[in-house]
């Protein structure tokens, strides 16, 4: 996304928006087919709702790479800060969600600590590819 000279604040915005929601309707719908397979019934529109109120800490999630994308539009800094900022705000909440997870899973502060890197690597795992692969 960011060796595209032309991409604007609005694209960069809409994609990350529409690639959000897409992942969240896409693990919706496969958590859907589980249950219609493994219960031989479908879900309910009520059904599908709940699913969607699980899933949206997803959506919840592209906040702060939205927040560095605003803050480029607005002009508080330049293109490839905002898109830095945006990849850096993603990790350190892979990160941060990561430590949150394993302390509420009682698994002590080291073990999170150990949580929260190890998402963070992921995320730095992915950007990596994302940077090799173009």
């Amino acid at each position: 996304m960011s060796k595209d000279p032309q991409l604007t604040p609005g694209q960069a915005l809409l994609i990350l928006t529409v690639t959000t929601t897409v992942f969240m309707l896409a693990k919706v719908y496969a958590l859907s087919l589980s249950e219609w397979a493994t219960l031989r019934t479908l879900s309910s529109w009520g059904r599908a709702v709940e699913l969607v109120h699980y899933e949206w800490p997803m959506l919840r999630a592209a906040a702060p790479a939205a927040l560095a994308i605003v803050l480029w539009w607005a002009g508080a800094c330049g293109r490839s800060t905002g898109l830095w900022l945006a990849v850096g705000l993603g990790v350190a909440e892979l990160a941060l969600l990561g430590i949150v997870d394993a302390l509420n899973e009682g698994l002590g502060s080291w073990r999170a600590l150990r949580m929260g890197a190890f998402d963070a690597s992921l995320g730095l795992a992915l950007v990596a590819v994302k940077a090799v692969v173009g």
